[in-house]
């Protein structure tokens, strides 16, 4: 079974097959003009149009996410992530709290890096302030009185993306599957995407900078780290049971989880200017994000992302 929801420039697409056992929960994509899903081209898709279809499609076929088109805005390219979430919900792929969760960094994203368009009858602009947050003032310069903000209902933002840089980690899945990185959250202007989540293939992006991670675990005498252990946290045998799991991780692989992710060393230098190494820690405020190849993580230098080669 083909699920298709085809937009202009971009076509949402679920196929579970007909043999699949209960453990499959199939197989999800984004594809944009040039791309393919398991074989079947951007146009044939849109061709089928929105809806479900009675199609065999080969899975060992290679599947292209296509050109990602521009955006007006990174607003309206993370809002096109969110309807793609709510079409993956729809399957499925997602629980409820995960589109909540991504609903809430939307609102966010509006009221952290957005740019104020203001109606006629408002005379409140947005202006950035020395300390490069976000401030209101009057039209003639004055500080806006109130220490509330004017109410994200009543108005509209929009995020400039020209300064933004997207960078796509192992673009074309070559890359010796050892490779192990966290991207620190924070306003770099560039986005680093991954694809994750298994067979789920959901592709997600976080803005920071990127450290690379390996060699010896935290307590050396354990070994190397090997990436493969933390696949395996979301698998049962060569199944990829758990790729998409969100907080509904069993308690046990959970455990397994934060292990694991503690034996990873950071290395940062202190104010004493020495270089020492801290383990990761998993950040389970966000739980709601985990999936496999991608683990909300703590580092000494703030919130990140834990990532590594994707099972499929």
């Amino acid at each position: 079974m083909l699920e298709l929801q085809v937009g202009a420039r971009v076509v949402f697409a679920h196929y579970l097959p007909a043999d699949a056992g209960p453990n499959n929960g199939g197989y999800l994509g984004l594809v944009y003009p040039g791309g393919t899903f398991y074989g079947v081209g951007f146009d044939e898709l849109r061709a089928l149009g929105t809806g479900r279809h009675q199609l065999a499609l080969d899975e060992r076929a290679r599947s292209e996410r296509g050109r990602e088109p521009e955006y007006e805005s990174e607003w309206q390219r993370q809002f096109e992530r969110f309807q793609f979430m709510l079409f993956s919900y729809s399957v499925g792929a997602y629980v409820a709290l995960e589109v909540l969760s991504a609903a809430r960094e939307i609102f966010e994203l509006e009221c952290r890096i957005g740019r104020l368009t203001r109606r006629p009858d408002d005379d409140l602009k947005a202006v950035m302030g020395a300390d490069g947050k976000w401030q209101f003032q009057r039209e003639d310069g004055a500080p806006h009185s109130s220490s509330a903000s004017p109410s994200t209902a009543e108005h509209t933002f929009a995020v400039s993306s020209s300064s933004k840089r997207h960078v796509h980690l192992d673009p074309d899945g070559t890359w010796r599957a050892t490779w192990l990185v966290v991207v620190v959250e924070a306003p770099t202007g560039v986005l680093y995407e991954q694809q994750c989540a298994g067979t789920g293939c959901d592709d997600r992006a976080i803005e920071g900078y990127l450290v690379p991670l390996g060699g010896l675990k935290v307590d050396a005498s354990a070994g190397f780290i090997e990436p493969d252990e933390l696949t395996s946290v979301f698998h049962d045998g060569s199944a990829c049971v758990w790729g998409m799991c969100g907080d509904r991780l069993p308690h046990d692989r959970l455990g397994r989880l934060r292990q694991l992710v503690r034996s990873v060393p950071y290395w940062h230098r202190r104010d004493d200017g020495e270089e020492v190494p801290s383990p990761l820690e998993l950040d389970e405020r966000r739980l709601g994000e985990l999936a496999e190849a991608w683990v909300p993580v703590i580092t000494p230098d703030g919130p990140g992302i834990l990532m590594w080669h994707n099972c499929d």
